[in-house]
């Protein structure tokens, strides 16, 4: 997309979804990038490898930064399947930060997973961020470039504290936090990884951290002494 065309996505996604008479699924420029979006689909179907297909997304998400930019200035309601499609794309290729600005979007408006998702939009972000986290964190080859930051875990914390969410998808985001503060400070953070830990264990007994709980509570203990 040339930089005439990126800048006319964005002044008609924008002029669409100001105007309440013409919801931004009717605009012409969200129809023409449906269709595009219908083709990135398809290829993506014919990729078996999972590392391949992600380097295709990173390449194919670029196409549609104009809309999105001009979906989120614009702020008001309606569904949109093509925003939904490019938010799971942010967030299998790890694009963290557009992908919980458009998580504050669709949380706030209410839209709806695109067909074939069982998770809604919180659920599936929490998941696949702490599952993200946690294997990055156990990897016997970590290092700070592999590990989401924890201020980005911490901020889908704050963004789905009043989402419905099955308690073991948000232990688990928990416990990612958890890990993720541990992994990447000293023991200053020991309170606060503890509270993380606690949180997590409410939510789900079966989580397996208890020794890891035990032992924290040792270290402040020695700390405080």
């Amino acid at each position: 997309m040339g930089v005439f065309q990126k800048r006319q996505a964005e002044k008609l996604a924008l002029a669409a979804a100001k105007n309440t008479d013409a919801p931004i699924s009717d605009s012409d420029i969200h129809k023409k990038l449906m269709a595009e979006m219908a083709l990135h689909l398809q290829d993506l179907k014919q990729v078996k490898s999972h590392q391949t297909r992600a380097d295709k997304k990173r390449g194919f998400i670029k196409h549609y930064d104009s809309y999105v930019d001009g979906v989120l200035a614009a702020d008001t309601d309606g569904q949109d399947s093509l925003l939904m499609h490019i938010f799971v794309w942010a967030v299998d290729i790890a694009e963290y930060e557009t992908a919980l600005l458009m998580l504050d979007y669709i949380i706030r408006h209410d839209l709806a997973m695109p067909a074939g998702f069982e998770r809604d939009a919180a659920s599936f972000a929490a998941e696949q961020l702490s599952q993200s986290a946690l294997q990055a964190t156990k990897s016997a080859a970590k290092s700070a470039a592999n590990i989401p930051p924890f201020s980005t875990i911490e901020t889908l914390i704050e963004l789905t504290e009043n989402c419905d969410m099955h308690d073991q998808i948000r232990a688990k985001l928990l416990y990612a936090a958890a890990e993720t503060l541990f992994a990447s400070s000293d023991h200053e953070a020991a309170d606060k990884i503890l509270g993380f830990y606690n949180a997590a264990l409410d939510l789900n007994p079966k989580l397996g951290i208890k020794q890891k709980i035990k032992a924290l509570e040792k270290t402040i203990n020695e700390q405080n002494t």
